[in-house]
């Protein structure tokens, strides 16, 4: 039996959709490029609140955990910019695939969101934590002057 070897590090991607082929590898679709969703809305549409949130239809995060052995209890969690847990889960297992990786997809359909700005995706394993920081923004590039 292979000896444990715990995560140094992680590597996240945050897409549209993200699936796993038949050999582990992932399928990205729709990344969003430096960790950034960008919400389209009219100009007269107000700024989202918990009593009328903006509706993503689909997002996933990607962690991926390189040159790593074995089986690691772990939770997720998402934290919103007014450090409001919008997410988490319990206790769970994840293993390592043959090739030494861990990867773990997130899929959240729909995802609400309540304050834009910058949020906090946490993996922990058997205590260890790991965090990406993504954004989620109003598109201001399509103002437009009337």
């Amino acid at each position: 039996m292979s000896e444990k070897k715990y995560p140094e590090s992680a590597k996240f991607l945050l897409a549209e959709d993200i699936r796993m082929d038949a050999g582990g590898k992932p399928i990205v679709l729709g990344l969003y490029v430096n960790d950034m969703i960008l919400v389209d809305l009219p100009d007269n549409t107000p700024e989202p609140s918990a009593s009328q949130p903006i509706i993503l239809p689909e997002m996933a995060v990607l962690a991926s955990f390189p040159d790593t052995n074995g089986t690691f209890s772990g939770t997720l969690s998402i934290i919103d910019p007014a450090g409001k847990i919008v997410l988490q889960t319990g206790a769970g297992e994840f293993q390592t695939e043959s090739t030494g990786i861990l990867n773990i997809v997130s899929k959240f359909r729909p995802f609400a969101v309540e304050n834009f700005g910058q949020f906090n995706f946490t993996v922990e394993l058997d205590g260890k934590i790991f965090e990406f920081p993504f954004s989620i923004v109003r598109n201001v590039a399509l103002k437009t002057d009337s």
